[in-house]
C-alpha cells in the first residue's frame, strides 16, 4: 500500500452556509442527498439513470463544500472533480496525453480511504495514478493494472479470485469450494439476470467472500453491468442482490478476454460492502467504487471515473 496521508475535513461555521445549487435540486425542491439516494437505485426501480444529478451537478465553486456533506457518493465525486480539474489550462489532444498530477490523485485516494474507512488495493491505486486526459472535453482514461489475486481456472474455464479453491458451473448453479475454510456451497443463479447469462461463459470472473453471509460477484471480463449478491451461509439461498454499474453507460457486447482485463475486489466495513474495480471497457479505462448496505443491498455510492 502506498504511503498516503489520510486527512479529515472539519466542518466549520462558514461551511454550513451551503449554496442552493449544491444542496437542492431546484427543479424538484428535494434535498440533494435524498434525490441522489433515489437515483442510485434507478436501475433496480426501473427508472432512467439521472446522469446529470449523479455525475455532472458539481459546480466548481461548491466542490469544497460538497466534500463535507453526509452523502458519500457526492463527496467522493467532488474530490474526483477537484483532482481532474487541477490541470494546466492548455488544450490537450489524443496525441498529447496529459497526466493528472500524482499528488492530486493521492489526495483523492486518501480522501476515499478516510471517508469510506477502507484500504484500497494497491493495483487499484496504481490504476488511478495512471489517469490521463485528452481531447477538448478532457476525457479521462486509465491503464488498468493487473490484480494478482485473479487466476484462470483450467478445469472450470472460469476466472477465479484467490478466495476460491474451485468453482464449477452447471445448469445455472454454481458449486464452490472456499480456499481458506475448505467449505463447500451450492448457489442457484437461475433467477438472477444478468448473472445467469454469465455463469457458463468462459471469460466469467467469480469472487465469493465469506463474512456474516456469502457475498458474491460474477462479472464478465468486459466492463458490463453485473450483480453483487448476498447468500445465506446455511443453505446458499439468495438474501438480496443489487446491480454494480461499473459505469452508467456500459459498452456493448464483445467476446474474448481483453488484454488488460476487468478486475474487482470486495471490501467490507461493519455496515457496508464495497466493490472496487477497474475495467478497460469502452474506449477509456474506467475505475469505479460502489457500496451497498449489508442488510438490504441498497446502493450508497456509485463512483465512476467515466464522468
Amino acid at each position: 500500500m502506498m504511503n498516503i496521508l489520510r486527512f479529515f475535513l472539519v466542518c466549520s461555521a462558514c461551511h454550513r452556509a451551503i449554496a442552493c445549487d449544491a444542496v437542492l435540486n431546484c427543479n424538484s425542491k428535494q434535498p440533494i442527498d435524498v434525490a441522489v439516494s433515489n437515483s442510485l437505485k434507478s436501475v433496480k426501480n426501473g427508472d432512467e439513470i439521472d446522469i446529470d444529478l449523479l455525475y455532472h451537478n458539481y459546480p466548481a465553486k461548491s466542490l469544497e463544500t460538497i466534500l463535507i456533506e453526509s452523502n458519500i457518493h457526492r463527496a467522493v465525486m467532488a474530490q474526483w472533480k477537484i483532482a481532474i480539474s487541477s490541470q494546466p489550462v492548455k488544450q490537450v489532444s489524443e496525441q498529447n496525453l496529459q497526466s493528472i498530477p500524482g499528488e492530486k490523485i493521492q489526495r483523492f485516494v486518501g480522501f476515499v480511504e478516510g471517508r469510506l474507512h477502507i484500504d484500497l488495493p494497491e493495483w487499484w491505486e496504481e490504476t488511478a495514478n495512471s489517469a490521463t486526459s485528452s481531447g477538448i472535453d478532457r476525457s479521462i482514461s486509465v491503464e488498468v493494472k493487473k490484480n494478482p489475486k485473479w487466476r484462470a481456472d483450467k478445469k472450470s474455464g472460469l476466472i477465479l479470485h484467490q478466495n476460491l479453491e474451485s468453482a464449477i458451473a452447471s445448469n445455472l448453479r454454481l458449486d464452490v469450494l472456499l480456499k481458506n475454510s475448505r467449505e463447500q456451497f451450492q448457489l442457484d443463479f437461475s433467477q438472477e439476470i444478468p448473472t445467469k447469462f454469465l455463469i457458463d461463459n468462459p471469460s466469467t470472473c467469480v469472487n465469493i467472500s465469506k463474512q456474516d453471509a456469502l457475498y458474491v460477484t460474477i462479472h464478465s471480463s468486459m466492463g458490463k453491468r453485473y450483480k453483487i449478491s448476498k447468500h445465506n451461509l446455511l443453505d446458499g439461498k439468495l438474501m438480496w442482490s443489487s446491480f454494480v454499474w461499473t459505469m452508467p453507460a456500459p459498452p456493448g457486447g464483445g467476446s474474448g478476454i481483453p488484454s488488460q482485463g476487468h478486475f474487482s475486489e470486495i471490501l467490507f466495513t461493519d455496515e457496508v460492502v464495497y466493490v472496487v474495480g477497474a475495467t478497460p471497457g469502452g474506449q477509456q479505462g474506467v475505475i469505479y467504487i460502489e457500496g451497498f448496505n449489508r442488510l438490504n443491498g441498497d446502493p450508497l455510492i456509485r463512483f465512476s471515473s467515466e464522468y
